[in-house]
């Protein structure tokens, strides 16, 4: 079993099965088409937002900008990246309400699984958070994503999404974190609103 979790804000890679590149014209939707999840977390709790294509692409430079509203959001602690070897690596520094990504995939791995999103953000909520009470979440559409000719991927669709404030469950933390896990290996779940088995 192959997972990943963020664990630094700076870098982190994970493992995923794809069967990308297909050849010229065998994909249905010109350009990238991102989207931005809705996830519920309690007041003080982690939730995890995904980035997802609508269809895997190959992307072997990205420069993404993550705008989010900073009204319910404490914190960003972590972010993924996900490639089907592993050989996607990059930054993320956050200013303000504004997470600056990059990213590069020598060999366009990154984006090309339609099983797994391109990016998470691991988001810590305001302990103060209303519920009912919702922070955006949007790529910016001055991002840059690169295809495997290192030509300019169109971005033809930008969904955002959004992170409310409900419920009770929360997952702060996965451990181990990353890699392979054996058979009857323990995995322990570290969070709130769920009872230990």
């Amino acid at each position: 079993m192959k997972y990943g979790f963020g664990l630094v804000l700076l870098l982190a890679q994970v493992l995923c099965a794809a069967d990308y590149p297909p050849g010229p014209g065998k994909w249905n939707y010109p350009g990238l088409w991102l989207k931005v999840t809705d996830e519920v977390a309690p007041a003080g709790g982690v939730a995890q937002i995904q980035i997802v294509l609508t269809e895997p692409k190959p992307i072997i430079r990205t420069r993404m900008y993550l705008e989010f509203d900073e009204s319910v959001v404490e914190d960003i602690t972590s972010l993924t990246i996900f490639s089907e070897s592993g050989e996607a690596m990059g930054t993320a520094i956050r200013k303000g309400n504004l997470v600056t990504i990059e990213a590069v995939s020598p060999t366009g791995e990154l984006g090309n699984s339609d099983e797994y999103p391109v990016f998470t953000a691991t988001v810590r909520l305001k302990a103060s958070a209303e519920p009912g009470a919702k922070a955006a979440f949007r790529i910016l559409p001055e991002s840059m994503f690169l295809d495997a000719n290192s030509a300019d991927w169109v971005i033809t669709s930008n969904e955002p999404g959004s992170l409310t404030v409900d419920g009770s469950l929360s997952i702060e933390d996965v451990v181990p974190g990353a890699g392979v896990v054996r058979a009857g290996q323990p995995i322990r779940i570290l969070g709130s609103g769920f009872r230990a088995w």
